[in-house]
């Protein structure tokens, strides 16, 4: 069949360890084993939509694309059913063919307005699509992906427990499979937000790309990583202070000696909740 690429997974031998899969230290196996448990239900309600050529994928693209675009405030149940066909089209392999991920930049801006949406049943099924994008296309869908995380961090501090799991759920998804610059500086960011939630969850975010990302797609980055480290340690949330001994760990163990450094400078206190969080 003409058109087709290789999936991540195909680029990768069966005897090499995912890039992103995160380290099973102290607790992680089970962390590890209730995200991926999530990550397997999230399209279990979907069918596959089967593509059998780029022709066929782009009339069921531009049906996709129009009928999310319409904000109409009675058209959203056709915005969730588009949600849905995204699903669908990437579980029958839509996401093989080389013009899926051309067309799936004009769906970026009609897909941030379903993340971001008030109805917490849009929202939870975009965060869905979104998940389910990232982990067919890998470090290939970084340049849609991080356009997305400022509308994630907005949705963090909604008191709707759906809306909250769905995003941060999203973040994790995200970073557990698409590596890149600009999802990193995205991360880096929420590390400054003056929402604690969002402090708190990118320094988890950064925890996990410190975990899971190769050191070369973090080494550019590095200085930038430990001021976000550094900043949240005196943070005056409990929680955001917690993420960030976590992230100082991780920290030293991807730099040793410059983590050495960071630490020979804490007090008495912080020093020794960091042999806790090791």
């Amino acid at each position: 069949r003409g058109g087709r690429r290789l999936s991540a997974d195909q680029h990768l031998s069966a005897s090499t360890p995912h890039p992103l899969a995160p380290r099973t230290t102290k607790g992680g196996a089970m962390a590890a084993a209730v995200v991926q448990n999530k990550e397997n239900d999230l399209n279990a309600h979907i069918e596959p939509v089967m593509i059998y050529s780029e022709k066929d994928l782009q009339k069921e693209m531009e049906i996709v694309l129009s009928r999310l675009s319409n904000l109409d405030q009675d058209h959203w149940l056709k915005r969730l059913d588009s949600l849905r066909t995204i699903q669908a089209l990437v579980k029958g392999g839509a996401a093989e063919f080389d013009n899926f991920v051309p067309m799936l930049k004009e769906l970026k801006g009609p897909l941030g307005e379903a993340v971001g949406d008030l109805r917490s049943t849009l929202v939870k099924e975009a965060c869905a699509a979104v998940e389910c994008l990232s982990i067919a296309l890998g470090d290939t869908f970084a340049a849609v992906a991080e356009s997305f995380f400022p509308i994630l961090y907005k949705q963090l501090p909604i008191k709707i427990q759906v809306v909250y799991e769905a995003a941060s759920q999203c973040l994790v998804t995200i970073l557990r499979h698409t590596r890149g610059g600009k999802v990193l500086t995205r991360v880096l960011e929420g590390c400054k937000s003056n929402q604690a939630i969002v402090r708190c969850r990118s320094m988890e975010g950064l925890v996990l790309c410190m975990r899971g990302w190769n050191v070369a797609d973090l080494e550019r980055h590095c200085d930038n990583i430990e001021r976000a480290v550094l900043a949240l340690l005196k943070d005056r949330e409990q929680d955001a202070r917690k993420a960030a001994r976590d992230g100082l760990v991780c920290f030293a163990q991807l730099w040793e000696s410059r983590g050495k450094s960071i630490v020979s400078t804490l007090d008495a206190a912080t020093q020794k909740l960091l042999l806790q969080a090791e």
